[in-house]
């Protein structure tokens, strides 16, 4: 049970688990191929994080590509142009990551540029 002297969690150290859990989700959904469910998760994800200014590097880049990933599926599926802009979205995005956090995300952005 919880008493006055047990430390409290702070709000990131609930937050971080679940989204971490809602990336894998989004990961899951795409390797069996169920995009819809997939957009889903990126639109609540989308909802719960500022991926912009998040601090954790991880986040921002799997998250990012999984959502360029979903998109290109479901424009593939459903020929709607804002799977293709939401793609492009982040395609610039990684060229921005480019940029400012180093190479070492180079290969995503590659990724994301094959699918465009």
């Amino acid at each position: 049970s919880i008493t006055e002297s047990d430390e409290v969690l702070d709000e990131n150290e609930i937050m971080y688990p679940l989204i971490y859990g809602c990336t894998f989700r989004i990961l899951i959904c795409m390797l069996f191929s169920k995009f819809e469910l997939a957009e889903k998760l990126c639109t609540k994800l989308q909802q719960k994080v500022n991926l912009k200014q998040d601090p954790a590097y991880e986040l921002q880049t799997s998250a990012r590509m999984y959502m360029g990933l979903v998109s290109a599926a479901m424009y593939r599926q459903t020929k709607r142009n804002k799977h293709l802009q939401s793609l492009r979205t982040a395609k610039k995005m990684f060229v921005q990551f480019c940029k400012t956090k180093g190479k070492s995300c180079t290969n995503r952005a590659l990724i994301l540029r094959a699918e465009l």
